[in-house]
């Protein structure tokens, strides 16, 4: 059991780094093989589950460190990925498609280094009814001081 959860989290550690160069790079790939391969990467099991986190602070992109979303707007919506309401005004932005220019529907990412953070829903709560549905190892989280 002990070397299976090293060899994944080893992998995930690995997939996590490609990952990372990938949105700092911002390299021009379909977006739907750079969605696939970083959301695959991300959902490994490595790092914190921020899900059932309700302390007060700042979640931040694990990337770049820029603040993405204040632990105020979070809220549980029963699935197993931290959800936000809202995001911090301007650092959350819809994936655009590097090669036509087309914005996903629902797939998103940080505003400063472009990587893959989740989806955002129409099915959330008050007062925005949004639901930014984040994988847990694209955050790292800041607490209030």
């Amino acid at each position: 059991m002990q070397r299976r959860t090293f060899v994944s989290g080893a992998l995930a550690a690995m997939a996590l780094a490609a990952c990372r160069s990938v949105g700092l790079d911002r390299l021009a790939q379909t977006q739907g093989e750079m969605e696939t391969s970083c959301s695959l990467a991300l959902a490994l099991p490595a790092g914190p589950n921020w899900t059932g986190h309700f302390e007060p602070g700042i979640y931040r992109c694990a990337v770049c460190g820029q603040p993405l979303f204040e632990s105020v707007a979070k809220f549980d919506p029963g699935t197993p990925w931290p959800s936000f309401w809202a995001p911090i005004e301007g650092a959350v932005v819809p994936v655009r498609d590097r090669q036509e220019g087309r914005i996903s529907e629902s797939a998103v990412e940080c505003s400063r280094c472009g990587a893959p953070l989740g989806d955002v829903y129409r099915d959330g709560p008050p007062p925005t009814g949004l639901r930014y549905c984040i994988l847990s190892a694209a955050l790292t989280f800041e607490h209030a001081s």
